[in-house]
């Protein structure tokens, strides 16, 4: 994975990860995570489809209220 791809390119991360919010008690407790349209570089990521993001960097995704704000965490 190229990180810097990924904070200055915010739709190369849109190609590689699809995202789904999870609800818990009816608050976003995470994101739901699985390939978009380059399943190779999800992968070299070490994500798996089906992972749930919860916190970036100690973040909580529930916190982050823009996706920038979600690529500069990485």
């Amino acid at each position: 994975m190229d990180r810097d791809s990924w904070v200055n390119d915010p739709q190369r991360f849109l190609d590689v990860i699809s995202a789904n919010p999870v609800m818990e008690g009816g608050i976003l407790y995470g994101l739901e995570v699985s390939p978009a349209r380059n399943a190779r570089e999800f992968e070299a990521a070490g994500l798996v489809a089906g992972d749930v993001i919860t916190a970036v960097n100690g973040s909580p995704v529930s916190e982050i209220s823009d996706y920038r704000d979600l690529l500069a965490e990485l």
